[in-house]
């Protein structure tokens, strides 16, 4: 039975509860009263949105979580970390310890945060029954090398209209991806290259993203890998707002495209990676960085170690 804690009536489900607390206020007023929940970064009352998310919550923004991981080493930090975790990975149905993009997207702590509460991603995922996938670090002469970068030979698209610089550069229509290297450097890897607004047109219209996941069952098919780099970090890509193409529904684009970047990262790891760069520089150099590297990077989180590089 379900006893209502203002006027002791009971009731047979959670649901009859919840449709007989409209005569004390309403579902968020009694929860609020009875259950009262607070921020465990700033100690504020949690908001409350809907009961599960109120139930379930222990920040009021990732912005808290992150600083409460920042500052917090000990037993309290490791349960909340694992329950949210858990909680994601039941509601999404995957088994292995996801990338830092899905995990920043998902306002989830970071790999750094399981890293120093745990020991090692190796020793989290042990602990929680699931698959490390990202076990390999950043090549050693990943940022340094840079005589080696001259003298791959690099494929692009034919439909890439303005293509990275690269040294030697030959047109060729690919059946994904907008570049590979050719020659000692093919690996099966290849780059497609995103704006702000390519990443937007792409991934908040479904049209263009079922367009976009037919590219990686082609790149399935052929036991390829694609590496998307966006020309803009997470954290500043609301400057395309500006523009009028996005100004009036951005918020919306923006959390479908996210919402299907994070299933991407879910259902196909093992073939693609998003990596989210400060500007075009630095992704034409990532880009290269990529391609010289190929294969080793497939199940490395490239996002994780160049957010550690900064």
């Amino acid at each position: 039975m379900h006893r209502c804690k203002t006027c002791q009536k009971e009731f047979t489900s959670d649901k009859s509860l919840d449709a007989h607390l409209k005569v004390h206020g309403g579902v968020a007023e009694y929860y609020s009263t009875w259950y009262p929940r607070r921020d465990l970064y700033d100690d504020t009352f949690i908001e409350f949105k809907n009961k599960k998310q109120y139930l379930s919550s222990f920040f009021n923004s990732h912005e808290n979580r992150l600083l409460f991981f920042r500052d917090n080493f000990g037993i309290l930090a490791k349960d909340i970390l694992e329950k949210e975790f858990r909680d994601n990975r039941e509601y999404k149905g995957y088994s292995f310890l996801p990338c830092e993009n899905y995990l920043n997207l998902s306002k989830l702590a970071g790999v750094s945060d399981v890293k120093k509460l745990f020991g090692s991603c190796k020793d989290f995922c042990e602990k929680s029954k699931i698959e490390q996938y990202y076990t390999a670090n950043i090549p050693k002469n990943f940022w340094s090398n840079t005589e080696d970068l001259e003298n791959i030979v690099v494929h692009v698209d034919t439909r890439e209209q303005k293509p990275f610089k690269f040294k030697n550069l030959v047109y060729n229509k690919l059946d994904f991806g907008d570049y590979t290297a050719v020659g000692d450097h093919y690996s099966k890897t290849f780059v497609d290259r995103k704006s702000a607004a390519d990443f937007l047109g792409t991934f908040s219209s479904q049209a263009n993203f079922d367009r976009f996941k037919r590219e990686i069952e082609r790149a399935k098919d052929f036991n390829s890998f694609l590496f998307v780099l966006v020309e803009t970090t997470i954290k500043d890509l609301p400057e395309i707002a500006e523009s009028k193409k996005y100004y009036k529904n951005f918020d919306k684009l923006q959390s479908f495209a996210f919402h299907n970047v994070r299933d991407i990262l879910i259902k196909d790891y093992k073939h693609c990676q998003f990596i989210f760069c400060r500007n075009a520089p630095e992704a034409n150099d990532i880009c290269k960085r990529i391609l010289l590297n190929g294969k080793s990077l497939w199940n490395c989180d490239v996002q994780y170690f160049l957010n550690s590089k900064e």
